[in-house]
C-alpha cells in the first residue's frame, strides 16, 4: 500500500525472514495496490461524458486576436497565435503577456499555516519574508513532482498559493 508498493520493504522483509529461518526461498512479492483515495463525482458518474469547458474573461479577445486554443485541465486557453517560433523568440528576447486567470489561487492562513506549507512543499517556507515569493514544487506521496506554483508570503502569517491550471480543479493529493 505504501509509495514503494513493496519494492523496498518487500526485499527487506524477505531478507529478514531468510536470516531468521535460514530458508533460501524468497518471499512472494506483494500485489501492488494504490492507497485508498476518496472518489470524485466524476468517477462515480461512470459513463456520463459531459465536457465542461471553462473560459477566461479574455476568451473572446483571444479569439479576435487569432488564438489557437487548447485544453489545460477544464480550461480552454490560447496555445499560440500563429507563428509559434516568432512567439518563442519574443518571449526569450523581448516581452510577453500571459492570461493567468486559469491558475489555481488559494489563501492559506491560520496559526499553523507555515507549518502546513512546510510539510506539503519540499522547500522551506518558514524563512520566506513578507512580500517575497518562492517557486515551489508539489510532490506526491511517492516523491514525484505533480504540480508547481508560487507561494507568496503575506502579512499576519498568511500565504497566497497558486497552482497550475490542471492542479486548480480540486484538492491536491498532497493535501488530502
Amino acid at each position: 500500500m505504501g509509495p514503494c508498493q513493496g519494492a523496498m520493504c518487500g526485499r527487506l522483509l524477505s531478507a529478514f525472514v531468510q536470516e531468521r529461518t535460514g530458508s533460501p526461498q524468497q518471499g512472494a512479492r506483494t500485489t501492488p495496490r494504490p492507497p485508498a483515495r476518496t472518489l470524485t463525482l466524476e468517477s462515480l458518474a461512470g459513463a456520463a461524458h459531459e465536457v465542461v469547458e471553462k473560459r477566461t474573461a479574455l476568451h473572446e479577445r483571444h479569439l479576435e486576436m487569432g488564438a489557437k486554443l487548447a485544453r489545460s485541465g477544464a480550461w480552454s486557453r490560447p496555445y499560440h497565435y500563429g507563428d509559434w517560433r516568432a512567439e518563442y523568440r519574443a518571449v526569450r528576447e523581448a516581452v510577453s503577456l500571459m492570461d493567468v486567470s486559469t491558475l489555481g489561487k488559494f489563501l492559506v492562513g491560520g496559526a499553523d499555516a507555515t507549518t502546513l506549507l512546510d510539510r506539503v512543499y519540499p522547500c522551506r517556507i518558514d524563512d520566506l519574508a513578507v512580500g517575497h515569493n518562492r517557486y515551489a514544487l508539489m510532490l506526491g506521496e511517492a516523491g514525484y513532482v505533480f504540480d508547481d506554483g508560487l507561494i507568496s508570503a503575506l502579512e499576519g502569517g498568511r500565504y497566497y498559493v497558486n497552482t497550475t491550471s490542471g492542479g486548480a480543479s480540486g484538492p491536491s493529493p498532497a493535501l488530502c
